[in-house]
């Protein structure tokens, strides 16, 4: 079989295959997880602390809400907030009641939600939070 003949056989096959679904073609449109898990939190055997930052993203009727826990050395109460997000980028206030009220600033990719909480107290902590089970689970 001529070389120009199987190249014609192999792209009709090929569309063929895609057009019965056989075949899958890439979602460009697929729209990005936002909700999940994001922790960097672990237990400093040294000291007997836990360390970190977690943050659970969930969808709600409101829109996106999220819990937040940090510790540093003994966990501090868990905070809601109401979540923002536009396309991959996450921001949300954590009110006043909270010793580390503020807010934070983010992108998810690729499973990772990086960013840079800036406190009312005037410091900042830039984090790296990856996608997966909670420090608690």
């Amino acid at each position: 079989m001529p070389v120009q003949m199987m190249i014609s056989f192999l792209a009709s096959l090929v569309l063929t295959l895609s057009s019965t679904g056989q075949i899958k073609q890439p979602n460009p449109q697929r729209p990005l997880r936002i909700t999940g898990t994001y922790s960097n939190m672990y237990y400093n055997s040294e000291g007997g602390d836990v360390i970190g930052d977690e943050v659970r993203i969930v969808n709600t009727r409101r829109g996106y809400q999220g819990v937040l826990q940090i510790s540093e050395g003994a966990p501090e109460q868990l905070v809601i907030v109401d979540v923002k997000v536009a396309g991959t980028n996450v921001s949300f206030s954590i009110p006043d009641s909270s010793p580390y009220a503020g807010t934070f600033d983010g992108k998810v990719e690729n499973g990772i939600l990086t960013g840079e909480f800036h406190f009312k107290t005037g410091g900042a902590d830039k984090v790296e939070l990856k996608r997966g089970k909670s420090y608690w689970d």
